[in-house]
């Protein structure tokens, strides 16, 4: 395989998904031509994923795999996938969903046709077992979209929420290092660090038609989703200098522990205790009143945090991220690798 005929490269991030990147490879393999490539960085897998890929690259040599000596952490694994890529298009795929047939050849012609730096596709969800789709659409995108780099601030807003979901990003690698990246290791959002820390150099394509299947309820970072959503995620968005505030108050432009159901929400699904509190709180600067109300919900009932959460639906002046409604079928970031 000559390495100037790529164009491209399929990055993938993996920890322990002996049970689940067969299916993902299995998925891609069908769909290899000249111009791509698999490049699979493992983060210090201690499972079988490592004989796993051995046998498929006994099949297929244009595939590429790197076992890290340890855990390098979802940016930078990710971040490590792409200098290992020779084509000028990364795919930063996830290693236990499933591509469509047709996903590698529309990147390919879309991307030929027009030289997007950044092409975000859409998705479906679908059972652990994949039997059954859940959500048809992830994005609600008729047709394909082009943005130019002037409506850099709509990309954000009718975008952002998706685009937690890292396998949904086609970046040109050139854009890719030309960019900060070591300030986005440990976000566990590289990506959307590298999109949003300043203006797209050219367009951006959304496809509408969904090219990847998620598989739902396979996430391995939900013991750290307070840390994640509540913590980090809000941070992140608000890091954008170059985005308008209104627009990143949609997305929690505020710390989101401020918003109580979020906290509630995050005690009803196990995700908030006493040892967090005390992690995040206890030294805090926040009012000694606020300080009172976090500790509380931490040591409140599970079942009684679930029916409060339950009521507060109707009570549009109570904020809630969206992303926080949508955890089990948005948020797969490949977060277990810490």
């Amino acid at each position: 395989m000559v390495n100037n005929q790529i164009i491209l490269s399929i990055c993938i991030a993996t920890y322990n998904r002996a049970n689940y990147i067969g299916h993902t490879l299995e998925s891609l393999i069908p769909q290899l031509n000249d111009n791509v490539e698999i490049i699979i960085v493992d983060g210090a897998s201690t499972d079988e994923t490592e004989n796993v890929i051995a046998k498929y690259i006994l099949v297929e040599n244009r595939i590429r795999y790197y076992k890290l000596d340890k855990k390098g952490g979802v940016d930078q694994d990710y971040d490590k996938a792409l200098s290992f890529a020779n084509g000028s298009l990364c795919w930063l795929f996830t290693d236990d969903d499933i591509a469509k047939p047709n996903a590698i050849q529309s990147i390919i012609s879309n991307y030929i046709k027009n030289k997007f730096c950044l092409i975000i596709l859409n998705a479906e969800t679908r059972d652990k077992e994949l039997s059954n789709i859940i959500t048809e659409r992830l994005l609600n995108f008729n047709e394909n979209k082009i943005y130019k780099p002037i409506e850099f601030e709509d990309l954000f807003v009718e975008t952002i929420d998706y685009l937690s979901f890292i396998g949904c990003v086609v970046i040109e690698k050139s854009m890719w290092f030309k960019r900060n990246r070591i300030n986005y290791y440990g976000t566990e959002f590289i990506h959307v660090g590298v999109i949003f820390q300043n203006l797209l150099p050219s367009n951006c394509l959304v496809i509408s038609e969904p090219l990847i299947s998620i598989r739902l309820d396979n996430a391995q970072w939900t013991s750290r989703s307070f840390e994640i959503w509540i913590i980090k995620w809000p941070k992140l968005l608000n890091s954008f200098s170059n985005l308008r505030n209104n627009s990143k108050l949609k997305y929690s432009l505020l710390p989101s522990f401020r918003r109580l159901r979020n906290i509630f929400v995050q005690r009803s699904n196990h995700s908030y205790n006493f040892n967090l509190f005390k992690k995040w709180f206890w030294n805090s600067n926040e009012p000694i009143w606020w300080k009172f109300i976090l500790f509380f919900i931490s040591i409140f009932p599970i079942y009684f945090s679930k029916k409060i959460v339950k009521s507060f639906l109707d009570f549009k002046y109570i904020l809630i991220p969206k992303g926080l409604t949508k955890t089990k079928q948005i948020f797969k970031t490949r977060n277990e690798y810490k």
